[in-house]
């Protein structure tokens, strides 16, 4: 569930609207955290959907981390041009 949130966020088209944290967001957090809370509610209380609702919060959190990976990628796209004069490191010039 994990790498399908992961890879929902990195193969989306439109990047992430909203005021963000992190390149995530805020919404996204909150949702989270209201997933988190209402399958722990299920797994204290041994509700139905206890399990599903644990995948979900697992799911998101997966769209979370991939959306923070999409912007540090976004970042470095970016930077690339301003650094492409810079040699790698440890090479020098004669």
């Amino acid at each position: 569930m994990w790498d399908m949130g992961e890879g929902q966020a990195l193969a989306a088209v439109d990047p992430p609207r909203g005021p963000l944290v992190a390149g995530v967001p805020r919404w996204r957090f909150r949702h989270v955290a209201r997933l988190f809370a209402r399958g722990a509610f299920r797994i204290i209380r041994r509700k139905p959907r206890a399990f599903e609702d644990a995948l979900q919060c697992v799911m998101e959190a997966g769209v979370i981390w991939g959306q923070m990976k999409r912007a540090v990628q976004e970042r470095r796209e970016r930077r690339a041009p301003e650094q492409s004069h810079r040699l790698p490191r440890g090479e020098r010039t004669r």
